[in-house]
């Protein structure tokens, strides 16, 4: 997987990532974190980040956001 710069020089990453059957548009926690290992690349305090999700800098703010997006199922 590549990821192909716009015009503006965003760059948009072609990875497919789940999501619930009854709503495309919701994903679940899970799902959510699966969707940042997409080797796209993070310079963090002067390094390559290789995982974001295992970065203990950035990991305790992403693992606050999976109960959110966990919300709107059924337990």
């Amino acid at each position: 997987m590549t990821p192909e710069a716009t015009p503006n020089g965003e760059f948009i990453v072609n990875k497919t990532v789940g999501h619930s059957p009854a709503d495309p548009c919701l994903r679940t926690g899970a799902q959510f974190i699966e969707s940042l290992r997409d080797d796209r690349t993070v310079i963090g305090d002067g390094r390559q980040v290789p995982d974001v999700t295992r970065e203990p800098v950035l990991r305790r703010g992403i693992e606050t956001l999976p109960p959110l997006s966990d919300a709107p199922f059924p337990p």
